[in-house]
């Protein structure tokens, strides 16, 4: 009986990217979710730039993940030189593509399942699939604490959930149990927001700083007390929320440097289709930072006189880890002040 190393090599090298692109289902709900749910992220050993809501509450499958090129690799010599080939045709072609399903459980919690991991490898596509389910739960006779709401100079709490499963990704790589630091970049990273299954949603007309307000100021329950969160207002958050992060001002600088070390190119969608303004550029937006006022920039960073100095610094380096992997740099780029 042939051996898959009695095949012809086309042949064989389209069987090792098909196992490679192998791909599962997403939970089906939060019923069958929750049998799976791993502690959260905080309960390891590691340290987070996260502020602590975002590894207390991003949640990963209680598996044994391995990635796809595993087993291949560990067959013998011949599988595992075809196979690290196949892993890099398809990054030339830019068809390496993890697959990752997020759900926002609750306004509250992230429960994140890997769907296809095909090799921990650097400058991979990264498609994030976003769903909602549910509100927050909150006694009908008090105000509806909401992680949308912004606070005293810091962010909402939720943006930190999606922080921490980027920062994970870009320092330990897609499986949640990793220790060690590898420093991967992302070539793409897909975004695409989902619309809820069940509703009821805000009436038309209604925008998200309204929703947010409403649901915290009336401790009865309003009209917008049970309504779900739509996919293009969680899509529209977090475009601003990158955009801010990537400015570097005086409240992002201390977290955004992670972004720009590490992507290529953000791309957010809304039920797989494109909307206005919804492609990132990292490398554009790194350009552009040249501060010449230090009040602007690094605001975590004293005395005030090295904010500068600091961030021209970290400009530099960014720069030479964005080479060092892959990842675009504009010719043009500064990297000291003029």
């Amino acid at each position: 009986m042939p051996t898959l190393l009695d095949l012809p090599s086309e042949i064989r090298d389209l069987i090792l990217e098909l196992c490679l692109l192998a791909c599962r289902a997403a939970p089906i709900d939060v019923a069958s979710a929750e049998r799976t749910r791993l502690a959260p992220l905080s309960d390891s050993c590691r340290e987070f730039r996260s502020w602590s809501y975002g590894p207390a509450n991003v949640r990963y499958e209680n598996t044994s993940y391995t990635s796809n090129a595993l087993p291949l690799l560990l067959l013998n010599r011949q599988l595992h030189t075809e196979t690290q080939a196949a892993i890099a045709r398809l990054r030339a072609a830019k068809q390496l593509v993890y697959k990752l399903d997020v759900m926002l459980v609750k306004e509250c919690e992230l429960w994140v399942t890997w769907l296809c991991v095909p090799a921990v490898a650097q400058l991979a596509t990264v498609e994030v699939s976003v769903r909602t389910f549910g509100t927050a739960e909150w006694p009908k006779d008090r105000h509806v604490w909401t992680t949308f709401s912004h606070g005293d100079g810091s962010p909402p709490q939720i943006l930190w959930c999606f922080y921490v499963l980027i920062e994970h990704f870009l320092r330990f790589g897609p499986l949640p149990q990793a220790t060690l630091e590898r420093g991967l970049g992302i070539g793409k990273l897909v975004l695409d927001f989902r619309t809820p299954t069940e509703g009821p949603f805000p009436p038309e007309g209604t925008i998200m700083r309204q929703w947010v307000r409403d649901r915290r100021q009336d401790p009865h329950g309003g009209p917008l007390r049970e309504t779900v969160l739509p996919a293009a207002w969680l899509s529209d958050f977090l475009r601003g929320s990158l955009r801010g992060l990537l400015n570097m001002n005086y409240h992002t600088a201390a977290y955004g440097g992670i972004l720009h070390g590490g992507i290529d190119e953000i791309v957010l969608l809304v039920d797989g289709a494109e909307r206005e303004n919804n492609k990132i550029d990292v490398a554009a937006y790194l350009k552009r930072l040249a501060f010449t006022d230090p009040r602007r920039t690094f605001g975590h960073v004293y005395p005030h006189e090295k904010r500068l100095e600091r961030f021209w610094l970290w400009k530099k380096e960014a720069v030479e880890k964005r080479r060092q992997l892959g990842l675009l740099v504009y010719d043009d780029t500064p990297v000291d002040p003029q």
